[in-house]
């Protein structure tokens, strides 16, 4: 245990476990692991009497270290530019969790790897002295990030005779097996279920108006939309028959129509708001609710550009308003921008829907999706430090503006970004090196998201935070069940540390200093 005294304070520090750190002031940051050896773990961070407990990482290679802050009765003596004023009993909205999608090209990349590393990238994710996870989204068969696409029916069965799940789902390490590791993880960690929600690219071409896989509306006939209600109702109770039982399900994975230079050249189908809530009530609504009482329906699943306008023509729709659950949002027009969309989303929801807690729910983001909104390149950029805080940022923005959680894309990638079967590659928390079975590296994007889901449990609710100063510090604010009280801070000034303070009322005051390009959990 080393000492290190920073503006008059004395910080106990643990040792960095992550001994295969790479970093570069500029340039890549990222854990390289063999097998899970030596890999490194997510700390717990368990304030001491009279102190809180500070969860650091930064780009020069402290990761998830841990030390204590004093507190002190007296506001502190100096000239701080920043203060952060604690209000617990103002609260907000409860907290789901945080989590990945588990897609064909994630099952893939595990398949392709060891046993020992396929078993520590779970733990590294769900397991205790992982990164916190407790949600997941599963995709209805193809997306872009399969191999080819399938579906779970033959060409004109409106019956489902031939409904059937795939290798990809049920075969030796796929899906199904990855979730049952995932599901057994939680529970040893806390207790919980899993949740997870499910997520439909198109419904099979021949229900289309177009016969195909990319584009199309479904079919304006009951008899089709029936058939595509009743297609996703199958699913869940078949993925319920083998031990997954799903949360919930979104309506349908990027509806909005888009211009055809920018439209999707995967798997898609798009509905008008309009055409969404026509389906939820009179399709999908009805089918789930007799089917799957309990699941949530959740719509737009979409950016946030088009949300409040979506929400708002859907629930002009007859009998639609009865079967909304949530409202999911994706981030990929101006990533950690248009956060005020969802509040006045949540808000114009309360209004309309008194008493009937509709959540907004942060359900795909990625890195290297374009190399304008995401550079510098698309794929993978190993290491890129600024990639981990944008994703810090948008975290942190969602959950401000008023969502119960964030759900990340593909849980494991390879060095390439895929596989994806058009070439719509991105990047991902953790990449696996699929030419050397075994390695695989933890990058910045794995460790901004454990700052959040390692420390923040579910049911926290989320309080006043008061952030004051110039420049004042990004922080969230959240009271865990157990009464600890969780802050994660944002430092994203590549040449300045901060040093700055934080008042409870209950508890006194803290001074904490942050390195540059850094985030810290406090937790007291």
């Amino acid at each position: 245990m080393a000492v290190l005294a920073v503006t008059g304070l004395l910080y106990a520090v643990a040792a960095d476990p992550a001994r295969q750190t790479s970093c570069h002031a500029l340039g890549p940051c990222y854990t390289e692991c063999i097998d899970g050896g030596d890999c490194g773990t997510v700390p717990e961070a368990v304030p001491g009497e009279g102190a809180a407990a500070m969860v650091a990482s930064d780009n020069k290679g402290t990761r998830m270290k841990v030390s204590s802050v004093a507190w002190a009765a007296e506001r502190p003596e100096g000239v701080y530019l920043q203060h952060i004023e604690v209000d617990t009993a103002k609260t907000f909205q409860k907290f789901e969790g945080i989590g990945g999608a588990f897609t064909d090209a994630a099952m893939v990349n595990l398949r392709n790897t060891s046993d020992a590393a396929r078993a520590a990238v779970l733990d590294a994710y769900y397991a205790a002295g992982g990164a916190g996870y407790t949600m997941g989204r599963v995709p209805v068969a193809s997306c872009d990030f399969s191999t080819h696409s399938y579906s779970y029916i033959e060409d004109g069965d409106y019956a489902l005779d031939t409904f059937n799940l795939t290798e990809e789902d049920t075969g030796p390490n796929g899906k199904i097996d990855l979730i049952h590791g995932a599901q057994k993880r939680v529970a040893a960690r806390s207790g919980a279920p899993l949740q997870l929600f499910a997520s439909a690219w198109t419904a099979p071409p021949f229900l289309k108006e177009n016969g195909a896989w990319v584009g199309g509306a479904l079919k304006a006939d009951a008899k089709s939309r029936d058939t595509w209600a009743a297609y996703l109702a199958r699913f869940v109770t078949e993925y319920g028959k083998r031990g997954v039982d799903l949360w919930g399900m979104t309506l349908q994975n990027e509806p909005t129509p888009l211009p055809k230079i920018v439209a999707q050249t995967w798997e898609s189908m798009p509905y008008t708001p309009a055409q969404q809530g026509e389906f939820l009530a009179r399709h999908l609504g009805p089918a789930m609710r007799a089917a799957h009482p309990s699941l949530k329906l959740i719509v737009h699943d979409d950016n946030k550009a088009a949300l409040k306008g979506t929400v708002e023509a859907i629930l002009k729709i007859p009998n639609a308003s009865q079967y909304i659950d949530g409202v999911g949002v994706h981030w990929y027009v101006f990533p950690t921008k248009l956060n005020a969309a969802i509040s006045e989303t949540q808000a114009l929801l309360d209004a309309a829907l008194p008493g009937h807690d509709c959540f907004i729910l942060g359900t795909e983001a990625c890195s290297g999706f374009a190399t304008i909104l995401s550079p510098p390149k698309r794929g993978v950029d190993l290491g890129n430090w600024e990639r981990g805080q944008q994703y810090g940022a948008d975290v942190l923005g969602d959950l401000n503006a008023g969502a119960v959680g964030w759900t990340d894309w593909n849980l494991v990638l390879d060095m390439n970004g895929g596989p994806n079967h058009v070439g719509n590659n991105c990047d991902a928390p953790i990449v696996i090196d699929t030419a050397t079975p075994g390695r695989y590296y933890k990058q910045p994007m794995y460790y901004f998201l454990a700052h959040y889901a390692a420390y923040i449990t579910r049911g926290s609710r989320r309080v006043g935070v008061d952030s004051q100063g110039l420049v004042p510090m990004e922080v969230t604010g959240w009271k865990r069940p157990d009464g600890r009280v969780v802050l994660v801070v944002l430092n994203r000034d590549y040449a300045l540390g901060r040093s700055f303070t934080v008042h409870d009322p209950k508890r006194g005051y803290l001074v904490v200093h942050v390195e540059p390009a850094s985030v810290a959990t406090l937790v007291y």
